[in-house]
């Protein structure tokens, strides 16, 4: 499988349950050559609580209308946990987002 880009933390996706409005910004969204979208969520299966469950059916719910794939990751192969670890050391305040506005 092939990826054209990889966008850390897209976007944050807001909804309502019967307790109140939510929030969740899902984890990655790949590009795929095709135009096509991948979002996904990242989690050990071990975990996830009810109310990430909530979160990953409000995500897939907002990118289905849009035409896009959605996935919950929940095993890596063990290396992988190193890498992300490393990767997501690195990152920043996301120019010209939500995030660095003061």
């Amino acid at each position: 499988m092939r990826v054209r880009d990889v966008l850390s933390q897209p976007f944050e996706v807001g909804f309502e349950t019967v307790h109140g409005r939510e929030r969740h910004t899902p984890d990655c969204l790949a590009v795929m050559p095709d135009g096509g979208m991948w979002l996904f969520d990242v989690r050990p299966a071990a975990l996830i609580r009810d109310a990430d469950v909530v979160k990953f059916v409000a995500a897939r719910e907002a990118v289905v209308v849009c035409g896009w794939r959605y996935s919950v990751v929940v095993g890596l192969r063990a290396y992988v946990h190193s890498v992300l670890d490393a990767l997501s050391s690195q990152r920043g305040p996301m120019k010209g987002s939500a995030r660095t506005a003061a």
